[in-house]
């Protein structure tokens, strides 16, 4: 059986970009979805050199699926507002995401879903009620780890606790991050 996989990631990274890379080679990748991006073949790609480098993926036109709206948003005013404001509106692009990829998977039907985390919920649990194969993919320390080890820094060194911001995360969030 050939498997497609759709991938989920809402900026892209070095794991996701390798990932692609892989997929497309073999002709497993049924789709990527993202927030803002560019496809290899986009006449784009030579108008904007810095999406080239940060946005630009190794997937054809017709596997790129762009979910824009919340991430606009987010780039045109992370300069406004505190810390926890552009926390607030990276955690609701993320979460747009999850939930439009959720959406279309009834639709598109792939045989696996691979995403990342704080983008994972909604696309997972839909999945598993289509039954569709899930593959979650974690390039760092679960975060029960992460936010043990960041609290005892913070009392060590209580001056840098402003700049350990997984140990301020929301309730609601570690609750996703778990359901992930």
């Amino acid at each position: 059986m050939n498997e497609s996989f759709l991938v989920s990631h809402p900026t892209g990274n070095t794991f996701s970009r390798a990932l692609l890379k892989e997929l497309e080679k073999h002709e497993n990748l049924h789709a990527f979805h993202t927030t803002l991006g560019l496809a290899n073949d986009s006449a784009w790609r030579r108008l904007f050199p810095s999406v080239r480098k940060h946005r630009s993926y190794p997937v054809p036109r017709k596997h790129l699926k762009l979910h824009p709206l919340k991430e606009i948003r987010r780039l045109s005013t992370k300069s406004l507002g505190g810390q926890e404001h552009r926390r607030l509106l990276v955690d609701a692009s993320y979460e747009h995401l999850d939930l439009a990829v959720a959406s279309t998977l009834s639709r598109e039907r792939p045989t696996i879903v691979h995403a990342y985390e704080d983008g994972a919920e909604a696309t997972f649990r839909m999945a598993g009620e289509l039954g569709i194969f899930r593959s979650y993919e974690l390039p760092i320390t679960y975060w029960t780890t992460t936010r043990r080890l960041l609290m005892e820094e913070a009392e060590r060194l209580p001056d840098w606790e402003p700049t350990l911001e997984a140990t301020r995360e929301s309730e609601e969030k570690l609750l996703r991050k778990t359901e992930e």
